[in-house]
């Protein structure tokens, strides 16, 4: 049999062309109604090779996925990416005794992959009021969560081992909620307590210590630039920043805003000594006006942080450093910037590349419709009516920008560039150039006030960066950072 070489050359050459014309910008896709590669995350993380050291990007769409799932240490660097922290929830409700299950396998979300970067996901155990309920438990090293929330009542966030990075993620509980002998940093972030609780912090025995000439420097928890709320209806005075779990244990709280809810003597014990050999500390706690907090009845053993070692000391390029190599986390969650020209014509919605992209979401009205490779994609025309386009790159590491939409110059939909609405700020009054429906939100992401009209009379007790978003009866919106 005589085979035609030149028809199976071109068909070879079409079929490499084809898979090269649309690559692949996610690894996997999770999809518990099932367009994706699997259903469930756990089925998903099972495909992956063991020991790799390929990065691994891991894409979850919108849903509530009831698993119990294990990130085994042979799963190395992962990315799991949600579509938006709000609606990609993994949730079990496990807890102490439950079936013979001890407090530390309680968990939802065991996280032991080192190198692990996770984004845009929710993590919460549903358990309640019935004693150590973890929603995630974490012992792989130089692991970062970026935009994540982490719900539960006792025992939220255990910090089991090694090292871990926390930015603008969402921690809430009531007891101990987030605890263990790990070195955790949680930069930028909302902990949030819960009515029922009273201590925020249980620190365990550090396993990273290192000797200073002036003694021992214990890298335990460290919250920076965060807000310490509380629910409604958590009464004033009734929480404490932390307690001793263990010996040589710290809870740090670095220019960090406390609400009301906090104790005036700030730390309790253990009912035993281990406070003694642990370090507890603020710096420059402020309260929700800025003004800084009254301190002069914080317990004796308790520290205030204020000369130029402490600040050297505190900062990530030392706190997270290991055997004298820096962990560069800011590397790590950096997104890159916003597609720019986003625009609508011919039924083709268009933009312009971002240099080291390695794709781009495509959304509407804030949920994604296509993973494209490409900086186009055809609309159809039943798709076009009220809908708001938006696009977002991707980075290599699964990082994803903010909504083209937010970029600060115009707000694109369709087939023009819209003005934007106009926002005027006079002393606490913000005034709107129309009638809107409008969100005030904390530079964490938690809601403070919604509400419409074409203005706000805002609280003198604000302080600070909150960002404002403002849609109108067309359908037009705005979102922008005021300073208070």
């Amino acid at each position: 049999m005589r085979f035609n070489t030149t028809f199976y050359f071109l068909a070879i050459c079409l079929l490499f062309l084809n898979f090269e014309g649309k690559p692949q910008v996610f690894d996997i896709i999770v999809d518990m109604n099932g367009s994706g590669d699997f259903t469930t995350l756990q089925a998903a993380i099972n495909s992956v090779p063991d020991n790799s050291g390929e990065k691994t990007l891991v894409f979850v769409k919108q849903g509530v996925y009831k698993e119990k799932i294990v990130l085994s240490s042979t799963k190395t660097n992962l990315s799991i990416i949600g579509e938006d922290p709000e609606t990609v929830i993994f949730s079990w409700d496990d807890y102490q005794g439950r079936n013979g299950i001890s407090g530390a396998d309680s968990y939802t979300l065991l996280a032991e992959s080192p190198g692990l970067y996770m984004e845009n996901i929710t993590i919460e155990n549903t358990a309640g009021k019935v004693g150590q309920a973890v929603a995630i438990r974490t012992t792989g090293d130089t692991m970062a969560f970026k935009n994540c929330r982490f719900i539960g009542f006792q025992d939220t966030y255990y910090a089991h081992k090694r090292r871990q990075y926390n930015h603008k993620c969402y921690v809430e509980g009531g007891t101990d909620f987030i605890y263990g002998d790990a070195t955790a940093v949680f930069d930028s972030c909302t902990i949030n307590c819960v009515k029922g609780g009273q201590y925020i912090t249980a620190p365990a025995d550090s396993k990273f210590v290192t000797q200073l000439s002036t003694g021992k420097f214990i890298h335990g928890l460290l919250f920076r630039n965060s807000e310490i709320t509380a629910d409604n209806d958590v009464e004033a005075n009734s929480y404490y920043l932390g307690r001793p779990w263990q010996p040589n244990a710290s809870s740090v709280y670095y220019d960090c805003i406390l609400g009301p809810h906090i104790k005036p003597e700030g730390w309790s014990t253990w009912g035993n000594d281990n406070h003694e050999s642990s370090v507890f500390a603020e710096h420059e706690s402020r309260n929700p006006d800025g003004s800084l907090v009254d301190i002069s009845q914080r317990v004796p053993w308790s520290y205030q942080l204020n000369n130029e070692l402490d600040t050297l000391l505190y900062a990530l390029n030392f706190f997270l450093r290991k055997d004298w190599v820096v962990w560069d986390v800011d590397k790590v969650v950096k997104a890159l910037p916003a597609p720019k020209n986003v625009v609508f014509n011919e039924n083709v919605l268009t933009w312009d590349p971002v240099e080291s992209a390695i794709g781009y979401l495509v959304l509407a009205n804030d949920s994604v419709i296509e993973i494209s490779s490409s900086t186009s994609y055809n609309i159809s025309a039943e798709m076009q009516a009220n809908t708001v386009f938006d696009v977002k790159s991707v980075s290599s590491n699964g990082n994803l920008s903010i909504k083209s939409s937010e970029i600060p110059t115009a707000v694109y939909k369709l087939n023009s560039i819209i003005e934007e609405i106009k926002i005027e700020l006079f002393k606490n009054q913000l005034k709107f150039s129309e009638d809107v429906n409008y969100e005030v939100f904390t530079i964490s992401g938690k809601r403070l006030i919604s509400g419409n009209g074409n203005n706000i009379s805002l609280s003198n007790t604000l302080k600070g960066i909150y960002i404002i978003k403002a849609v109108n009866s067309q359908g037009k919106y705005i979102t922008q950072k005021i300073f208070l």
